[in-house]
C-alpha cells in the first residue's frame, strides 16, 4: 500500500518535524565560533549532555503525543497518565544526577 496516496499531509507533517528538530539540533554547531578549533573537554561534554536531553524531550513530546495522550487521557485514565510521566521526569532526574552530579 502507498502511504503518500492514503494520507500525504500526514508524510509532510512528518518530514516538517524531522527538518526542526534537525535544525534545532544543529543550533550550537551553527553558532559556534570558527576560531574555537579545538574545544576543551567541558565544551565537548556538555554539548553532548545538551543533545542528549534534547533528544530525551523530544522523545518524551512524541510518547505523549502519539501514545499515551490518545491511550490514556482520551480514555480518561488520568491517574495512568500522571504516573508515567512522573516516571519519566524521576529517569531524567536520575540521569542528569548522573552526568552532572547532584543539584543541590
Amino acid at each position: 500500500m502507498n502511504i503518500t496516496k492514503k494520507n500525504p499531509l500526514k508524510i509532510t507533517t512528518v518530514i516538517i518535524h524531522v527538518l526542526i528538530w534537525a535544525f534545532i539540533l544543529l543550533l550550537p554547531f551553527i553558532f559556534s565560533s570558527e576560531s574555537q578549533k579545538s574545544r576543551d573537554s567541558v565544551d565537548i561534554a556538555f554539548r553532548n549532555l545538551n543533545t542528549a536531553t534534547i533528544i530525551f524531550w523530544m522523545g518524551l513530546f512524541y510518547l505523549n503525543a502519539i501514545v499515551l495522550i490518545p491511550s490514556l487521557i482520551y480514555l480518561r485514565r488520568y491517574f495512568l497518565f500522571g504516573s508515567s510521566l512522573l516516571v519519566h521526569t524521576k529517569f531524567h532526574e536520575l540521569f542528569f544526577d548522573q552526568q552532572c552530579g547532584p543539584s543541590s
